[in-house]
């Protein structure tokens, strides 16, 4: 410790992650300097060890890497990340382990999650921790390394196709009824919701009855933004139109969305 010029002590301490910081006090006499600096030293000490708990490292992860993700990406993420907070909550990262990362797989299996959902949160618990081996250097080995979903998980709920009933009964709706020309559109061109939701009239080939589907909405919370689809066979494409569904196109010519 020695006094400054300007009147103030200036001690220089090592920190518990091996750095360095220049403590100040205005403290008029030695003692009472020392004094000063010993509840720094315990504040600093308590912020530090605060710092190194899962839920302020998965923030600053998230912090990084949210901004960078895809809207649909981003909305699993984050279900993803708060949910491994809420488990994980304030316990100081070094002190997880292996056993401890796999009561929590355990715990979402129990809970009825299925294996593609548990898949998505054991890669997020995986980035977090990597976050912390390579980033913030505050633990050496990731305790999910080895972790796999398990295999008695429930498995995930395919999407069945509509029964010939089903599209009798989107066949014979009047265009007229809410959503009813959206069902007759989604079932006669295979688009998908977002695709149909982004149409607009300079999106329709009056001419050759096709539609081109380059777009779709996504959502952020209760805001919709439009994104554009990659450029592959099942995302931009051309569709040809029946007669039955392009009729209604022409009465929505002067339309901003077609729906």
């Amino acid at each position: 410790m020695k006094k400054r010029k300007d009147g103030r002590y200036q001690k220089r301490i090592t920190l518990p992650n091996g750095k360095s910081k220049l403590l100040y006090s205005t403290a008029n006499t030695e003692r009472e300097a020392v004094k000063d600096f010993n509840r720094q030293m315990l504040a600093l000490e308590d912020e530090q060890e605060k710092a190194s708990n899962f839920d302020n490292i998965a923030k600053e992860w998230a912090d990084e890497h949210f901004p960078a993700l895809e809207l649909n990406t981003l909305k699993s993420y984050k279900v993803s990340y708060r949910q491994a907070v809420e488990y994980f909550g304030d316990i100081p990262i070094d002190k997880i382990e292996p056993e401890d990362a796999l009561k929590y797989i355990n715990y979402l299996k129990v809970k009825g999650y299925a294996k593609k959902t548990i898949k998505e949160r054991l890669a997020v618990l995986k980035q977090i921790f990597k976050f912390a081996i390579f980033v913030k250097k505050e633990i050496k080995a990731n305790p999910c390394q080895f972790l796999k979903v398990p295999k008695d998980a429930k498995a995930s709920v395919k999407r069945e196709a509509a029964t010939e009933e089903e599209e009798n009964i989107i066949r014979n709706l009047p265009v007229d009824v809410p959503f009813g020309y959206l069902a007759k559109f989604l079932l006669y061109t295979g688009c998908r919701r977002g695709e149909a939701a982004a149409l607009t009239p300079k999106d329709i080939d009056y001419v050759n009855h096709t539609v081109r589907v380059d777009k779709t909405v996504v959502w952020d919370g209760n805001f919709p933004q439009i994104k554009p689809i990659p450029k592959t066979e099942a995302g931009e494409r051309y569709i040809p139109l029946p007669d039955i569904i392009f009729e209604e196109l022409e009465n929505r010519k002067k339309n901003k969305y077609i729906f």
